[in-house]
């Protein structure tokens, strides 16, 4: 019974502030997670050796009280005396100044990475992360009182390197798009009265909760219209007293990683990368929600691999009138509609003769428009569109290998590859590197085509064929089509310009990290394209954004039990031993009984 109760310790009185650190505490559930994951925590065995002497000291106290024949009322005062006193004890020991920790695991996995210990070491001052909640909002449960313990909990990586971090919550509720609530239960209610009705449903006090009058500075102040009033945390603090933003994404894991939530704390002491996104010739739009434009790519604040998201700062730039700005450290031109003027190319070579960072993305039908820039990097796109014959997928669906070179590109393109991770997309031109090394620059690929050439698989260039929905494209080497084994379709060129590192990151295929191709799940084909855009600009950052978080892999990874174990294993812990306990207890009262 009482292992019962604490295991339901750690949800009692969650709403109240005073209490609920001490019953959070009290809870045995999870305990034992932390040292079967490897990591040995000061507040765990402190907890376990307290809760061990807490129940000998109430049952001393038990046996004492009926020898001496101790009242009701001072045996009452002694118990609670004894509960204080190891809830004291419980509490100093999770406050995160007071805790150590010990990584066992061969890889420190219960650990942050070491780019993200450097980034906390450099973040000197008073950090506060700020919660803000809205009643009305996606995700609000996550921050609700009740759920605080386990939200803060989320962090435990981050305060053990910086104990003094503190936490706020700003609760409040307005209208929000992305969450509606128009089913039923909500149905010809007004913005007060679903609040009320999910105040209820979560059995919390609507008058803690600021409403639209109460808040209008603060919306101002955060921009939260912008937010869509979703959940939101800014993280404020660090040398220089700035601030950053975390927001729940729309995928499986919902909350920000390490990945995330370093890079927001690494914006708090440096200058952030900024990427100049070209416009003026219908280049491809980072607020366009449709499957061709890169709000997803760029802007979406619920995409966990945006820009945004991973620390950098994005806006538009034209060469029509003025020359790219000097605070731009990359210069993002995708698939432009029309060709650039002399004066827009020469704003471009002089950016690029500089040592600027660049990104290209085109497609074949818009070649033309783009070789200017491709003659500055040396770099050149092949004829026609790459085709790759499927019994499954249209013939234009080019499906790259992540290349060994892309290691050196960027660590984190070895765990895509070591995952058999692709980059897929329709309509996608091979890339010719030759010409880089005139213009002094090093050539690494980051995928090509298959390795594997046969009859039912082959790729080559197809110059005939432009409509693939209607037309069947065949191989024929008279018009100039090659067979092609391993073609770079993305690949990442640098060299030294004066003391700078001049690095630029070119794909075949505009629409692999479009909005479209980037939510497209095809069965059969692990497309991780969003490896472009997180790998490549840790390249062009020269590793500053995003956050590389990769570890070692693990040299345990043999399985010795089959799947048919696993039933086994369930009926010895699920059945036999808790049956040979329960007979040996039977067996021990019988005896006893008989005496």
């Amino acid at each position: 019974a009482a292992l019962f109760g604490l295991n339901y310790m750690s949800s009692v009185a969650q709403g109240i502030p005073v209490l609920r650190d001490i019953m959070y505490w009290l809870g045995i559930s999870g305990r034992a997670s932390t040292f079967i994951q490897g990591m040995i925590c000061s507040e765990d065995v402190v907890y376990f050796l307290t809760v061990v002497a807490l129940f000998l000291s109430l049952t001393i106290l038990k046996l004492q009280g009926e020898a001496i024949r101790s009242t009701k009322k001072v045996m009452t005062v002694k118990y609670l005396a004894v509960v204080l006193v190891f809830c004291a004890i419980g509490f100093a020991s999770s406050r995160p100044a007071l805790k150590f920790y010990l990584d066992t695991t061969y890889t420190k996995s219960n650990t942050l990475t070491v780019e993200s210990q450097k980034v906390m070491e450099k973040l000197d001052g008073p950090m506060t992360i700020t919660t803000y909640v809205n009643l009305l909002g996606n995700d609000m449960y996550n921050g609700l009182p009740r759920n605080y313990t386990r939200d803060v909990s989320r962090f435990d990586w981050y305060t053990r390197f910086k104990p003094e971090i503190k936490m706020k919550y700003v609760y409040y509720w307005h209208p929000s798009q992305s969450y509606p609530l128009t089913n039923k239960k909500f149905e010809g209610l007004d913005s007060l009265q679903k609040a009320q009705t999910m105040a209820k449903i979560n059995k919390v006090d609507l008058d803690k909760f600021l409403s639209p009058d109460q808040m209008t500075d603060m919306i101002a102040e955060l921009d939260l219209q912008t937010e869509d009033f979703r959940f939101l945390r800014v993280i404020e603090g660090g040398p220089y007293g700035r601030s950053a933003r975390l927001r729940m994404y729309e995928d499986n894991e919902r909350h920000p990683g390490e990945r995330e939530i370093t890079a927001a704390m690494k914006r708090l002491y440096e200058d952030v990368p900024k990427v100049g996104v070209l416009y003026g010739h219908d280049e491809r739009d980072i607020f366009n929600i449709g499957d061709k434009g890169y709000f997803t790519f760029a802007s979406s604040y619920v995409f966990r691999h945006a820009l945004i998201n991973q620390g950098f700062d994005v806006e538009l730039v034209s060469v029509a009138e003025n020359d790219i700005p000097e605070d731009i450290s990359i210069l993002l031109i995708a698939d432009p509609k029309s060709a650039y003027s002399q004066e827009e190319l020469d704003r471009i070579s002089r950016y690029i003769d500089k040592g600027g960072n660049l990104f290209i993305a085109a497609k074949p039908y818009n070649r033309e428009f783009i070789a200017p820039v491709m003659e500055m990097t040396g770099l050149d796109f092949m004829d026609g569109v790459l085709v790759q014959e499927s019994k499954q997928y249209a013939q234009d669906l080019i499906v790259g290998d992540i290349s060994k070179q892309a290691d050196k590109v960027s660590p984190g393109y070895a765990m895509y590859r070591l995952k058999k991770n692709k980059v897929a997309g329709l309509s996608t031109m091979g890339i010719i590197t030759e010409g880089a090394a005139a213009k002094g620059f090093n050539v690494l690929e980051i995928s090509t085509t298959d390795s594997l050439v046969t009859d039912s698989t082959r790729v080559w260039n197809e110059l005939q064929v432009i409509d693939f929905e209607n037309n069947k494209a065949t191989f024929d080497p008279s018009t100039g089509e090659s067979l092609l084994m391993k073609q770079p379709i993305a690949v990442a060129i640098d060299r030294m310009v004066g003391d700078k590192k001049q690095s630029i990151v070119v794909i075949g295929n505009a629409d692999m990290i479009a909005n479209g191709e980037l939510m497209l799940s095809r069965t059969g084909i692990p497309a991780a394209n969003y490896c472009l855009i997180a790998e490549s600009f840790n390249y062009l950052t020269d590793g500053q954004f995003p956050i590389y978080t990769g570890r070692p892999a693990s040299p345990d990874t043999d399985i010795y039990l089959k799947q048919g174990a696993k039933d086994w294993i369930k009926w010895i812990f699920n059945g036999i031993l808790p049956g040979l306990i329960a007979l040996l207890g039977i067996f021990i009262l019988i005896r006893r009984k008989s005496r």
